[in-house]
C-alpha cells in the first residue's frame, strides 16, 4: 500500500466511509514527500479522528503545521489547509491559534464547516472566542446584534452558551440563533448534516433553559396553547427539553406535525414521552386506528413503549374481536 499514493484513492471516498471502515492507523501510509503530496492529502474528507493522525504525521515528517505560519507549506488550497488544522489540532492548539475579534467572526462559515460537529471541548473553545469577540464576557454588555448572515453559522457554537450569555443578545439575534439551534430543517451543503444534530450533546436541563429563553423572547411564554407555527418559529428541537407543563400547552396539531421530532429526543423525561405517545395514539383513533395508520406508528417509534396500554384499551370501540394489546404487540414486532 505504501508504494501507491493512498491520498489519490481516499480523496474519492466519503467522510462517513473513512470514519467507519478505514483504520486511523492506515493514515500513516499516506505519502508526505513534498507539498504536492500534502495538496492531495488536503482533499481527503477526514473526520476528526483520522484528521488528528494525519495532522501529527504531517507535522512530524514535513515540519511546522500552523495557522500562524501557513507559508511554511506551499499549497494553493488554503481553506483545506485550515480545515485540516482545525479538525486535527488539539483543544490547546486551537486555543492558541484561532483568531479573535473581527477576523474570527468573518470566518464563522469555515468554523461551522470544520468544527460544527467537533467534540464538546473544541466547541467550547470556539465559543469562548466567539463570546469574547462579541464582548458577551463584559458584565454590562446588552443588546448585542449578530449579523443575520452569521446566525446560522454561529448556532452550533452557541449550544455552549449560558442563559446569561443568551440574554445579552438583542432579541432578534437571540431568537434567530435559538431557532437555528432547534431547527428541523437542514440548511447546509453538508450531505451528512442531520436535523436536530445541534441539540444532541445538550442536557435536558440546558435545553429546557434554552426553550424557556426562546419562548420568552418570542412572547410565547404567556400563551395557553402553542400552535404548529409557534413551534416552527421557536425551533422544534428545542422542545426536546420541554417539561410536562410545556407539553400540555402543545396543540393536537403540534403533536401530529412534530411527532417524528419528539420521538428522536433523548432528553425528554419519561412522563412527557408517555403523554405524547398517548395523545398521538388517541388522535389516531386508538390502537385499532393506529394499526390502520402505519405512518403514525412509524413516527411514534420507540415512544410506543411508553404508552399506557390499560388506558389505550378504553380508547378502542366496543366489540373488538381481537385484543388491542395483542394487536399492538404484533404491530410493534412486525414493522
Amino acid at each position: 500500500m505504501a508504494s501507491m499514493n493512498l491520498a489519490t484513492v481516499m480523496k474519492n471516498m466519503t467522510q462517513e466511509f473513512i470514519a467507519d471502515f478505514v483504520p486511523p492507523d492506515d493514515m500513516e501510509d499516506l505519502m508526505t514527500r513534498d507539498d504536492r503530496d500534502l495538496e492531495e492529502i488536503l482533499q481527503i474528507p477526514l473526520d476528526d479522528v483520522h484528521a488528528s493522525v494525519v495532522f501529527r504525521k504531517v507535522e512530524r515528517e514535513m515540519g511546522n503545521f500552523s495557522l500562524m505560519d501557513m507559508e511554511h507549506h506551499n499549497v494553493s488550497d488554503k481553506r483545506a489547509y485550515k480545515k485540516l488544522f482545525r479538525k486535527g489540532a488539539t483543544t490547546e492548539e486551537l486555543e492558541r491559534e484561532l483568531p479573535r475579534g473581527a477576523k474570527l467572526l468573518s470566518s464563522m462559515d469555515e468554523m461551522k464547516e470544520n468544527l460544527g460537529k467537533a467534540s464538546q471541548k473544541k466547541m467550547k473553545t470556539v465559543y469562548t472566542k466567539v463570546k469574547e469577540s462579541l464582548r458577551l464576557d463584559v458584565r454590562r454588555t446588552t443588546e448585542v446584534c449578530v449579523d443575520d448572515t452569521m446566525t446560522e453559522d454561529m448556532a452550533p457554537f452557541f449550544t455552549q452558551a449560558s442563559e446569561d450569555d443568551l440574554n445579552k443578545l438583542a432579541p432578534d439575534s437571540r431568537g434567530k440563533i435559538l431557532k437555528a439551534i432547534g431547527s428541523d430543517q437542514v440548511k447546509s451543503e453538508d450531505e451528512e448534516a442531520q436535523p436536530g444534530e445541534y441539540v444532541e450533546g445538550m442536557t435536558r436541563k440546558k435545553l429546557n433553559s434554552f426553550l424557556n429563553v426562546q419562548l420568552k423572547t418570542k412572547g410565547m411564554d404567556v400563551k395557553s396553547k402553542l400552535s404548529v407555527d409557534d413551534v416552527s418559529e421557536a425551533g422544534p428541537y428545542l422542545f426536546c427539553g420541554m417539561d410536562k407543563a410545556q407539553e400540555e400547552k402543545l396543540s393536537a396539531d403540534v403533536v401530529k406535525e412534530f411527532l417524528h421530532v419528539f420521538e428522536t429526543c433523548v432528553q425528554l423525561e419519561q412522563s412527557v414521552r408517555q403523554s405524547l405517545a398517548q395523545r398521538a395514539i388517541q388522535a389516531a383513533g386508538g390502537v385499532d386506528g393506529l394499526l390502520e395508520k402505519p405512518s403514525v406508528a412509524k413516527d411514534l417509534g420507540t415512544m410506543l413503549a411508553y404508552a399506557d396500554l390499560t388506558e389505550l384499551d378504553n380508547l378502542d370501540q366496543a366489540g373488538n374481536t381481537v385484543s388491542p394489546r395483542f394487536n399492538l404487540f404484533c404491530f410493534c414486532h412486525c414493522l
